[in-house]
């Protein structure tokens, strides 16, 4: 053990030859300044002068300087490196608050925090203050059991950031494992839909464009190792938005084999309304006569990168590792709906409208000028019956409407073809 240090600049070491103690014959002393003098005793006497000799260089050398040395660095290129700066979280994100944020900030927040943000009133902002700062979500304190939250809450509120605990098989996982192991070549990194950076995304809503309608059919599987007397079934589902969780999980029937599975060639149909943000999950548990259930493997897909025609489908186990030669074989049909975008809509229909509404102040009404109208009458009770737009009732288009009709038909009732 070490009991103490001895300055050697402020020492002065003597060689001894013979000493009193037959068993050390040669020691070196050591006085130092305040304390009692030190000996090291050596049984040969060459042993003695190598130490005294190391003790005498030691007393004369000087230590040596580390010179740091200066490297030098771009000023453009440091420019580029963003550090994020913590920050604490916000009771709520106003329009106050995202007025004053700044892109090098970031702030965390657990999962009941965000389901909080998520019930506001002013829950859209949330999507503005991720098209701007990092924000991380992290599980609850009180998950001892080191279970998982779900991410689909806050990656559709655009939060870069979700912790989870990774010793955990639970659906909350296979979940990361179907966002980020199939898209970008693997690299951690997805992009958000180009609906996220839009200043009026808000995921609670129903109507989006680009919807898919899904045909799948489930035909056979291979080593699905289901216990003996079981019978596996594959259960297919939407994960991603409300409006599209919302669809009920369909499901196979049992297997008519265990040994080598097969199905009827039941179609399972799914409408998927925001594909951008929708993955297509299917799970095989081992069912028995009881009802009890037993996973056996998952995959999962983003609908976005699914394509049409016979697939082989990969199983993997809750950890994310691939199960050895389970797979599942499936047919897969892919129907892009109608693209519909009602505001590019609403903006074309408001511009026929002021259009025409400036031709009718300035000319005589033409039997060419009703049939215009009508057109646009057509358009404008298309928009509003479809259960989809409903939300275009309320933003002041039916006042544009009104002024519309009653500069028209006081033109009409003035200048129109049958009044003359």
């Amino acid at each position: 053990m070490c009991e103490g240090m001895i300055q050697l600049k402020k020492s002065e070491p003597r060689l001894h030859k013979i000493s009193d103690n037959t068993f050390i014959p040669h020691y070196i002393s050591i006085k130092c300044e305040g304390r009692e003098e030190y000996r090291l005793g050596f049984s040969q006497y060459e042993d003695m002068e190598k130490w005294f000799d190391t003790i005498a260089n030691a007393r004369k050398s000087k230590p040596e300087k580390k010179k740091v040395q200066k490297t030098k660095q771009s000023p453009s290129y440091s420019n580029l490196i963003v550090y994020a700066m913590t920050k604490p979280s916000p009771p709520e994100f106003t329009d106050e608050y995202l007025s004053k944020i700044c892109y090098r900030e970031m702030c965390s927040f657990k999962e009941s925090k965000l389901e909080t943000y998520t019930q506001q009133m002013t829950a859209s902002n949330l999507i503005a203050y991720t098209n701007t700062c990092l924000a991380r979500c992290y599980p609850n304190g009180w998950r001892a059991n080191s279970s998982n939250h779900d991410p689909l809450l806050a990656w559709n509120y655009g939060v870069q950031l979700v912790a989870l605990n990774y010793q955990t098989p639970d659906k909350p996982m296979q979940l990361n494992q179907g966002r980020f192991h199939f898209t970008n070549g693997r690299c951690g990194y997805v992009k958000k839909p180009e609906d996220m950076v839009r200043n009026k995304f808000d995921p609670r809503q129903d109507s989006f464009f680009n919807s898919v309608a899904l045909f799948i059919t489930v035909i056979s599987g291979r080593m699905l190792f289901s216990e003996a007397g079981n019978l596996p079934k594959v259960r297919v589902s939407l994960e991603g938005l409300d409006c599209d969780m919302n669809t009920e999980d369909q499901e196979t029937g049992p297997a008519k084999s265990s040994i080598c599975p097969y199905w009827d060639r039941k179609v399972i149909s799914l409408l998927c309304l925001n594909p951008d943000m929708a993955m297509l999950r299917f799970e095989v548990v081992d069912s028995n006569d009881f009802g009890d259930e037993k996973f056996i493997g998952h995959c999962t897909f983003p609908v976005k990168q699914l394509r049409a025609g016979y697939k082989s489908v990969p199983l993997y186990d809750g950890y994310g590792n691939r199960l050895p030669m389970a797979k599942l074989m499936v047919h897969v049909e892919k129907e892009i709906l109608k693209s519909h975008d009602p505001e590019r809509e609403l903006k074309k229909i408001r511009g026929d409208i002021l259009q025409l509404n400036e031709f009718l102040s300035s000319a005589e009404v033409t039997d060419g000028d009703i049939s215009r109208l009508k057109a646009i009458e057509d358009k404008y009770f298309n928009l509003i019956f479809d259960k989809r737009l409903a939300e275009l009732n309320n933003n002041g288009f039916n006042e544009l409407i009104r002024e519309f009709y009653s500069l028209y038909y006081e033109r009409h009732s003035e200048s129109s073809p049958a009044s003359r």
